[in-house]
């Protein structure tokens, strides 16, 4: 923050001099100063095509949009796209980590497809998969059954989503790509990584919203977590 305007969120990129935080460019000539401005604030600007407080132009928001969502080489994307996507990314992660379990099924199409399965099986083309849930109402019933009849130990657990990559777009939808780090925390014990891997996704506009019509949850470990209660 600078300390000369109270209102100024300027943070330069180069820190070889000490320089006022108002100062568009760093003396060294080397970089930029990039204004920081919350994701809440630059999507509506984004979809406006608006200028941001300081009147950068639209191409500096761009960089925003391409931070969160990237694209494979040749595939073109609108910003529009970019955070709508963004958006649904969020959500799920959201939905997972709030423990509002309810709301997962509505992040998919239906009839969809979701599946987590080991490396090797999914390499190889093997069928076999520790979750699978061909339709929303099966999600619905995944829910059902860890609310009302499942037994296991209470657990706090956060899903982190990284590298999302836009890799296609054909017929079908959206392909996507991304990372996943999922934790687990146990009554009176520390944090600790619980799986990880990649995600797979086709994403289509269901009237008027992006959803899942597939994700297949790819984990890294040879080993089946037996205890592996919520969806990931």
């Amino acid at each position: 923050m600078c300390h000369c305007e109270p209102d100024c969120h300027y943070e330069p990129v180069c820190h070889c001099e000490p320089l006022c935080h108002c100062e568009p460019l760093c003396h060294c000539e080397r970089s930029e100063a990039i204004p920081f401005v919350p994701w809440h604030i630059i999507r509506p600007r984004l979809l406006r095509g608006a200028r941001n407080d300081v009147g950068s132009p639209r191409a500096d928001m761009a960089r925003y949009a391409r931070a969160m969502i990237a694209a494979a080489p040749g595939v073109t994307v609108t910003l529009e796209q970019r955070a709508r996507l963004a958006d649904l990314y969020c959500a799920y992660d959201d939905v997972l980590n709030s423990g509002a379990l309810e709301d997962w099924p509505t992040l998919f199409a239906d009839p969809c497809l979701y599946k987590i399965v080991e490396r090797s099986s999914h390499e190889q083309g093997f069928p076999i998969a520790v979750m699978y849930c061909e339709s929303r109402e099966m999600l619905m019933d995944r829910v059902v059954a860890l609310r009302e009849t499942a037994l296991f130990a209470p657990r706090i657990v956060r899903r982190v989503t990284s590298g999302i990559c836009l890799r296609s777009i054909a017929p079908d939808g959206l392909h996507l790509s991304a990372s996943f780090a999922v934790f687990q925390t146990m009554q009176d014990r520390p944090s600790e990584l619980f799986l990880c891997g990649r995600n797979e996704d086709r994403v289509v506009d269901d009237g008027g919203t992006l959803r899942f019509a597939a994700r297949v949850c790819i984990y890294d470990s040879t080993i089946v977590p037996t205890s592996l209660v919520y969806p990931i």
